[in-house]
């Protein structure tokens, strides 16, 4: 629910104003405790705890519709990471990465474009190209170790952001160098 209050001015005079407010019956009035009681519904949480994109998060909505914001939320989360997930066989990125590069999806493209974009601008600190550590590490597939440095200085080659070739009119994504993947 909402509530909204107007204000306006008049050019009517005091004595009109005050006939006016003496016709406002006790049935119209909202008390100050009715709207606390009516808008308690707005201070109603949905909460719901969600593991994807390998992060455990908490999408939390407040409000009368809270759990179907909530709901919503997850759902495009789900999507989104099913859609992404290097682990997901299935997903566009796990195909990218299998095939050396692909056509990408709108959501997708977009997000690549971006993450892109955010590289460049920070100077190569954000690097989608860094799936190949990732995955040495074992953060992608669970089997974790610390490998060895002369293992990461050759993975270095394959993590280049400016090897990843995109073409945002085709939505296409390659990459310059064998082994290359994104993350």
């Amino acid at each position: 629910s909402v509530i909204a209050i107007l204000t306006a001015c008049s050019g009517r005079n005091v004595s009109m104003e005050t006939a006016a407010s003496s016709e406002v019956s006790s049935e119209n009035v909202v008390t100050s405790s009715e709207l606390t009681s009516e808008n308690a519904s707005d201070d109603t949480e949905a909460v719901r705890d969600v593991f994807a994109m390998d992060t455990y998060m908490t999408v939390t909505a407040y409000g009368s519709h809270g759990e179907e914001a909530v709901e919503k939320a997850v759902t495009e989360i789900e999507r989104l990471d099913g859609l992404l997930s290097t682990g997901e066989e299935s997903s566009e990125i796990a195909q990218v990465n299998a095939n050396g590069g692909g056509t990408l999806g709108k959501d997708a493209s977009y997000l690549v474009e971006r993450a892109l974009e955010f590289g460049k601008s920070t100077g190569g600190a954000f690097d989608i190209a860094i799936y190949p550590i990732m995955k040495e590490w074992g953060f992608t597939t669970g089997d974790f170790k610390v490998p060895s440095k002369e293992t990461l200085d050759g993975l270095l080659e394959k993590t280049k952001l400016s090897d990843v070739v995109f073409d945002k009119e085709t939505s296409t994504i390659s990459f310059k160098t064998d082994g290359m993947a994104i993350d």
